[in-house]
């Protein structure tokens, strides 16, 4: 899904120059991934980590889809213990001064969070659970579960992502389906 997603949203944006790179992040959990590295007692929080994709536009826009997906499966298989050691370390000499957006999306999935199937404020499990207004991270995209007291079992996910309103036709069109070449 997050292949479609980066395809979808570069062909609706018209990003150019057609050979500049992108990136696609995410979060990939590495508690499982740990051997040396061993975590607190009691620490009960995410032990996660960014992994990276990236690609030419050119390559997003005319390459199929299942090339794109190994891309992003590659970048969360190279997520180790010492991919996540690096990470570290490079964050503690290089301590980001502010967040950099420029030529990447990142993604983030909420759709296993607990809270959609446990919440319950005393009327019943919450509609939409999520982010309120995207528009100062623009280049975030939140995966979120379709909710609803009718959803039961169903699978289905909200996509929330800014986009300027000229892109929204064509990204919609883009991400349906029909449309997965």
């Amino acid at each position: 899904m997050a292949a479609h997603i980066w395809r979808s949203w570069v062909k609706a944006l018209d990003v150019k120059p057609l050979d500049y790179n992108l990136r696609l992040t995410f979060s990939v959990n590495v508690r499982t991934r740990l051997e040396t590295l061993k975590l607190r007692k009691g620490f009960y929080g995410n032990v996660v980590c960014l992994a990276c994709a990236m690609s030419s536009v050119d390559s997003l826009i005319n390459d199929s889809l299942s090339k794109t997906t190994r891309l992003v499966q590659e970048a969360r298989l190279r997520v180790s213990e010492d991919y996540l050691q690096s990470m570290v370390d490079y964050v503690e000499v290089n301590r980001p001064k502010k967040l950099e957006f420029g030529g990447k999306l990142t993604i983030t999935q909420w759709t296993r969070f607990e809270m959609y199937e446990t919440a319950d404020f005393g009327w019943g499990k919450p509609v939409y659970a999520g982010p309120i207004d995207l528009r100062p991270t623009p280049q975030v995209c939140v995966l979120l579960p379709q909710g609803g007291v009718e959803s039961g079992n169903d699978q289905s996910m909200v996509v929330c992502l800014c986009l300027p309103p000229s892109a929204v036709h064509n990204f919609t069109r883009l991400l349906s389906l029909n449309d997965c070449t």
